[in-house]
């Protein structure tokens, strides 16, 4: 037994060693595990049935267990085991008798981001195999006696006491084919080293019994081999321009895993203004603002002359006096507030014109850059707005200044941001006679977007200040108009409704929106259309199903506010009447909508 146990080790270091030589010459993930294991044959009914009475196992000592395992992907291993030893099989009382169980088996891991982090410490598997094995049953005779019996077993030793009787008689032999399953355990002391525990069932279905099956467990020590990321940057060295160099993710094979320090998707070796963003087209470099007002010399339609952000086509970057959205060149009132409609002209006011004038010279409402200091312009465009909110057409105004900002910087940044500009915005309305019982501001940050942030035109449209009309408790609520300006209320509102991502579940904010709209639907006579609509991201069937099931909620919330339900219906339209270009990020953004029309 001394002698089979140091030859038993010798084989063993000589291929560990052979193993990790491969291991090392190949970017591949490897891991060797050495150790000993135990057989038990008397256990084979079941946990129940004294799989934890160590005194029926058989030991083999260490190094008599080895496993070569291959990483396929980040749910699955390959491994090569074989384990052998002088195995006492105690139920049918062979002693001593050699014992070989090799094979390949597969293993699926739960640490593989999906149900445990990748890199988690806690590392359990299961394990399903096929093995050949080799057990010498023939000194038993041809076949198991029939009515063989199992005796019971104390202390190591086997008793007088008839435990079991085996009645069937399947043939005996040495070599046999099994099929194992199991489970398995690393704990990981480091990145490359940790302990293995492990436990299979081994069925050998020849006999169509349970005569010769055996329960095996191991205990060993795993090592990990194979470095494919030197710089840890979560990007192989296979695949890594800069391997030795911590950097990106890039779309650029030249430039993948390389560092890129402004973070404007050009790497540093490419780039000609490493310390500073900018486009691809200028090389990383800024592009320039010659008048300075904030909008890139490349997006504007005036830039040698200051102006503001518009939508407008030819008037983006250009002046526009009266702040009512059309740049002077395009207004024919240019010094006099009107509507975009109007060609900049004032219109005839109503309480739905007053409503929408201010939303849409809100448009034009800026700041100094990262700071709640208005603009110059933007003083002038809040001059023209502070008459309208105190205007005796509008009965009992109560005014909500809104704050919101993009997602860039962090939560607690933009929500501080959007409260102090809101609060800007209140004092300047104040300062021109606006009373402050009628004002109150509230910042939202970066929770209420109305478009996609990950885009520079997104991200502008995103940062704005908004005037809501209110009750006296400083809520939402709906104007009194009529019929057909609640209609362009209410698809002004449906603007602002939202679900979390990839679901039909109501964001919370949005129900502030849906709160006024019940408001105007119950004001008003006629049947109305609640539509979803989503992007062209998915299938058909599903973005149907997902817009449908969008429109339902909102038509249920509105019912349970109080909005009649003979007069709502939910239509799901899919992806199939997209209003912007879905090839753009900002597009699907906006495709994704709810709208509510009068039928």
């Amino acid at each position: 037994m001394k002698k089979f146990n140091l030859l038993l080790t010798a084989l063993t270091v000589l291929i560990l060693s052979s193993t990790v030589l491969n291991a090392q010459n190949k970017r591949d993930p490897w891991a060797v595990t050495v150790g000993a294991h135990a057989v038990d044959h008397t256990s084979v009914r079941g946990v129940g049935n004294e799989f934890f009475n160590y005194n029926n196992y058989s030991i083999v000592p260490p190094l008599s267990k080895l496993s070569i395992i291959r990483n396929l992907n980040r749910s699955f291993d390959l491994d090569l085991t074989a384990s052998v030893g002088e195995i006492d099989n105690n139920r049918l009382r062979i002693s001593d008798e050699f014992f070989i169980n090799a094979g390949l088996g597969l293993r699926y891991k739960l640490a593989n981001g999906y149900i445990l982090g990748e890199n988690s410490w806690f590392d359990p598997y299961i394990r399903i195999g096929a093995n050949y094995h080799r057990y010498d049953y023939t000194s038993l005779g041809d076949v198991v006696p029939v009515g063989f019996e199992v005796y019971g077993n104390d202390g190591g030793d086997a008793t007088t006491e008839v435990v079991d009787v085996l009645n069937a008689a399947p043939k005996t032999a040495k070599d046999h084919f099994a099929v194992s399953g199991g489970l398995g355990i690393n704990l990981w002391f480091t990145k490359n080293f940790g302990l293995n525990i492990a436990s299979d069932y081994n069925w050998v279905p020849s006999t169509k019994s349970d005569y010769f099956d055996f329960f095996q467990h191991s205990v060993g020590v795993t090592f990990r081999f194979g470095n494919k990321d030197r710089d840890g940057d979560g990007i192989e060295d296979k695949d890594d321009a800069c391997p030795d160099t911590p950097g990106v993710p890039s779309d650029d094979p030249e430039c993948h895993g390389c560092p890129d320090t402004d973070g404007d998707g050009i790497c540093d070796n490419k780039d000609a203004c490493p310390d500073e963003a900018g486009p691809a087209e200028n090389n990383g470099c800024p592009i320039l603002d010659r008048d300075g007002d904030g909008i890139l010399d490349e997006d504007d339609d005036c830039p040698d002359t200051p102006g503001v952000a518009s939508s407008i086509p030819g008037c983006n970057g250009c002046p526009d006096s009266d702040g009512d959205g059309v740049c002077d060149s395009k207004d024919k009132c240019p010094n006099e507030f009107g509507t975009v409609e109007n060609d900049g002209c004032p219109e005839i006011a109503d309480n739905c014109t007053d409503i929408q004038a201010i939303k849409d010279a809100l448009k034009s409402v800026l700041f100094e850059y990262n700071s709640d200091k208005l603009t110059t312009q933007s003083m002038a465009t809040l001059d023209v707005i502070a008459p309208i909110l105190t205007s005796d057409k509008i009965k009992n105004a109560r005014w909500l200044v809104e704050g919101h900002t993009d997602s860039k910087g962090s939560d607690k940044y933009n929500m501080e941001l959007s409260k102090k500009r809101a609060a800007s915005v209140e004092a300047y309305l104040t300062s021109k006679g606006v009373p402050s019982s009628i004002l109150k501001s509230v910042g939202f940050g970066e929770s209420l977007p109305i478009t996609t942030n990950d885009t520079d035109d997104g991200r502008a449209r995103n940062r704005r200040v908004e005037l809501k009309f209110a009750d006296s408790n400083f809520q939402p609520a709906a104007i009194e108009v009529t019929g057909d300006c609640a209609n362009v209320q209410i698809a002004d509102l449906s603007k602002m409704i939202y679900f979390q991502t990839g679901t039909h579940t109501l964001v919370e904010a949005s129900k502030q929106s849906l709160n006024v709209i019940a408001q105007y639907l119950k004001a008003t006579e006629g049947n109305y259309e609640i539509q979803g609509h989503t992007d062209d991201v998915g299938s058909d069937a599903n973005n149907l199903t997902l817009s449908q099931k969008r429109a339902q909620t909102v038509l249920d919330y509105l019912v349970a506010q109080g909005a009649p339900a003979s007069r709502l219906k939910a239509v799901g339209y899919g992806e199939a009447q997209p209003k912007f270009d879905n090839k753009t990020v900002d597009g699907r953004a906006q495709n994704r909508r709810i709208e509510i029309v009068k039928q």
